[in-house]
């Protein structure tokens, strides 16, 4: 491994402040092909200043494999660049849901299920699993509401990016009202 890498691993500030500038180019040169316009003037910058923050904590935290795997500068720029591309995709996913998606974090399990709610927990389980199976909606369903994993919890354990998981969500939350309002007509 190269010196200049291992003292980003290391968290060295004159390391970090030599690299910044490299990272930011290689960043904003991606962010420039996937948006281009100066409407998403802001966005890019957003992005690529995002992504050079996860591949800080990547690199110092050393968690995942694929950083691990990092030993130059040009691994590290490739990472970046796939980093700044995964945001973007985020970006433009974000952009193309439905008003009433647009979910910042998972709602709140309910805590217990009353008498006098419309559907018993029996009749719900069905339904979750009926939903689309990939992605995996039915899992992040149970893993939310039976199991009480938070938003952040369930996009760490099963390996899917925050935004990639609301929109999940999102979906699966609407598909569920609609199959749930026609059951309700067929209960009335």
């Amino acid at each position: 491994m190269s010196a200049s890498v291992q003292a980003l691993r290391n968290g060295d500030a004159i390391a970090w402040n030599a690299a910044y500038p490299t990272f930011w180019e290689a960043g904003m040169m991606i962010a420039r092909l996937r948006l281009a316009g100066e409407r998403f003037e802001q966005d890019r910058q957003d992005i690529v200043s995002t992504g050079i923050q996860q591949l800080i904590r990547g690199l110092m935290e050393g968690k995942a494999d694929s950083f691990n795997q990092i030993t130059t500068w040009d691994d590290c720029v490739g990472m970046l660049r796939h980093i700044v591309r995964s945001r973007i995709i985020d970006f433009l996913r974000s952009r193309e849901r439905h008003p009433e998606d647009a979910l910042e974090e998972l709602p709140e399990a309910p805590q217990d299920f009353a008498p006098d709610q419309r559907f018993r927990l029996d009749e719900l389980l069905p339904e979750l699993d009926r939903l689309q199976p990939d992605p995996p909606v039915p899992q992040v369903f149970r893993d939310r509401f039976l199991e009480g994993w938070s938003t952040d919890e369930i996009a760490e354990r099963r390996g899917i990016n925050r935004n990639t998981l609301l929109t999940y969500f999102a979906k699966g939350l609407r598909t569920l009202r609609e199959r749930l309002t026609c059951l309700e007509g067929d209960l009335s």
